[in-house]
C-alpha cells in the first residue's frame, strides 16, 4: 500500500495499477501494523518530522523495519529545495535524533549518495556564489532530462553504494538514509 496527500500522485500511480491511499502525515496515516514502511524524500517535506516518524514507528509490527532518506547537509540549501516545498535539509546528528524512540533500534543510519556528492556540492555552491540560486520554471530551474547514456552512468553509479551499505555507513554524501526495527 502507498501513501499520498496529493490527488494528483495518487491519480498518476493508480494509472501503473499501484493503490495508494490518501494519508498525510503525521495524523493522517492508516491503521496498522506493518511488516515495513518506506519514507523515501518524505520528511523534508513534513513540517513537523519527528511527529511524523513517532506517528510511522507506532503503525510498525514487532519486528518491522522503517526505512527514511532524506536531503543531506543545510549548507546544500537553495532556493530549488524552497521551490520543492522542503522545510529543511538535515545534519546526520539532528536526522539520527529523530529516531531516538524507545520501540524503535538503529540498523543503519548512514549518508549515501557519496560518489556524485563532490559534483552535487560544487555546483550549488558554485550557483550560491554566482548568484544563480534561484529556482525558475515549472522544473526548479535546473531540472532536465540527460541523454541515456549520462543517466545510465549516473544511476549505475548511485546504485553501486547498496552493496556498500549493506555492510557500513558512507561517511559523507548528499543524502541520509536510516534503517530502524521495532523492538517491542
Amino acid at each position: 500500500m502507498g501513501t499520498d496527500s496529493s490527488p494528483l500522485a495518487r491519480d498518476l500511480a493508480a494509472r501503473d495499477g499501484l493503490r495508494i491511499v490518501d494519508a498525510s502525515l503525521p495524523d493522517g496515516l492508516p491503521d496498522g501494523p506493518f511488516d515495513a514502511l518506506v519514507m523515501s524524500d518524505v520528511l523534508e517535506h513534513v513540517e513537523h518530522d519527528a511527529a511524523s516518524v513517532a506517528a510511522a514507528a507506532e503503525r510498525l509490527a514487532p519486528g518491522g523495519i522503517m526505512v527514511c532518506t532524506v536531503p543531506a547537509h543545510p549548507w546544500m540549501w537553495t532556493e530549488r529545495d524552497a521551490h520543492h516545498g522542503h522545510y529543511r535539509r538535515y545534519r546526520r546528528a539532528d536526522y539520527a535524533r529523530l529516531f531516538a524512540i524507545p520501540t524503535l533500534e538503529p540498523v543503519r543510519v548512514s549518508y549515501y549518495n557519496a560518489a556524485l556528492f563532490p559534483v552535487m556540492a560544487a555546483a550549488r555552491l558554485g550557483k550560491k556564489w554566482l548568484g544563480r540560486d534561484r529556482a525558475s520554471g515549472t522544473h526548479g530551474g535546473d531540472i532536465r532530462e540527460l541523454p541515456a547514456a549520462i543517466n545510465a552512468i549516473l544511476r549505475e553509479t548511485f546504485a553501486f553504494e547498496r552493496h556498500l551499505l549493506t555492510r557500513v555507513s558512507i561517511p559523507f554524501g548528499a543524502s541520509l538514509v536510516s534503517v530502524h526495527r521495532r523492538i517491542v
